[in-house]
C-alpha cells in the first residue's frame, strides 16, 4: 500500500502544503496574531543567542512539518478525500489525534497555561486544516 502510494503521491501538493503549514506558524507566531502573548508565558523568551538559532530551528520546523503533511497526504490518499469538508475534517483528526494529544500530555505535565496550550493547539489545528486541503484538493 506505501509503495502504491510512493508512486502516486503529488509531491509539489505536499511541498506546497507544508510551506502552508509553515507559513501559519510564522504568521500565528508573529506580532499579528499571537507572539505578545506566546513571548509571555514560554518559560525561556527567547533571547538574542536564541535569534542565532533560528535558522536551525525554522529548518527543524519545516522538516517537522513536511512530516505532518506527508502523513497527511497518506491518510487522504488511502481515504480518497478530495473535498473541502472532508479535509477539514482530516485535518482536525490529524491535529487533534496526533499534534494536541500529545501537546495536552506534556503540557498537562509541566503545568504551562491553558492560554499557552491553546495557542500551540490553534497553531497545529489550522496549519493541517490548511495541509489537509492543499492535499485533498491538488491531485
Amino acid at each position: 500500500m506505501l509503495s502504491t502510494f510512493l508512486s502516486q503521491v503529488n509531491w509539489l501538493a505536499v511541498v506546497a502544503a507544508t510551506l502552508a503549514y509553515f507559513l501559519v506558524g510564522a504568521l500565528w507566531y508573529s506580532p499579528l496574531m499571537f507572539a505578545k502573548a506566546w513571548v509571555a508565558m514560554v518559560p525561556h523568551p527567547p533571547t538574542d543567542a536564541d535569534k542565532k538559532r533560528m535558522p536551525l530551528l525554522f529548518g527543524i520546523t519545516l522538516v517537522s512539518n513536511f512530516a505532518s503533511v506527508f502523513a497527511t497526504a497518506f491518510l487522504a490518499w488511502a481515504l480518497a478525500i478530495g473535498a473541502v469538508g472532508a479535509a477539514l475534517k482530516l485535518g482536525a483528526f490529524v491535529s487533534v489525534c496526533y499534534c494536541i494529544a500529545e501537546l495536552s500530555i506534556t503540557m498537562g505535565y509541566e503545568k504551562r497555561p491553558l492560554k499557552l496550550w491553546a495557542i500551540y493547539a490553534g497553531y497545529h489545528l489550522v496549519g493541517l486544516c490548511a495541509a489537509a486541503i492543499i492535499i485533498a484538493l491538488w491531485r
